[in-house]
């Protein structure tokens, strides 16, 4: 947790899977933001990125499955059974779902902004940058192995 976003927390999200229950416990004021995206196309990337990271939501279950295990389907299963269960699990005040991958960059930052109560970041000629989100994986190269 940043002190200059006290009292927002933040996590990578298959490290937030781990232990999202522990922080929600220490933190228990704690503003929430979570991040959607499409289930399907976000299972068929992280399995092929990351084949040996675990699923989300299983381990609650007791079942250790790495990405690559699972189908495609499987997988974007799991993911949106993890959507809910932090849905679930923080009230509605606390949290924040964004969809980072549909919703235009203006929206995500107005909507974030108010929610950590913020104000609007502006380049140099006043206006909204780009959204963090826009062009992930463009950086991200597969290299063959040889």
């Amino acid at each position: 947790m940043h002190a200059g976003c006290n009292p927002c927390m933040q996590a990578a999200s298959h490290v937030s899977q781990e232990i999202f229950f522990d922080l929600l416990a220490t933190f228990p004021r704690a503003r929430v933001v979570l991040t959607l995206r499409d289930p399907l196309a976000w299972a068929e990337s992280r399995r092929r990125r990351h084949p040996t990271d675990r699923a989300p939501v299983l381990p609650l279950f007791g079942v250790e499955a790495p990405m690559g295990a699972l189908s495609a389907e499987q997988a974007a299963t799991a993911l949106a059974l993890w959507h809910k269960v932090v849905a679930a699990s923080v009230p509605p005040e606390r949290l924040l779902v964004l969809d980072v991958f549909s919703t235009p960059s203006a929206e995500l930052w107005r909507r974030l902004c108010a929610f950590v109560q913020k104000p609007l970041p502006r380049d140099e000629a006043g206006e909204l940058p780009p959204f963090p989100n826009l062009g992930y994986g463009d950086d991200m190269q597969l290299e063959s192995p040889t």
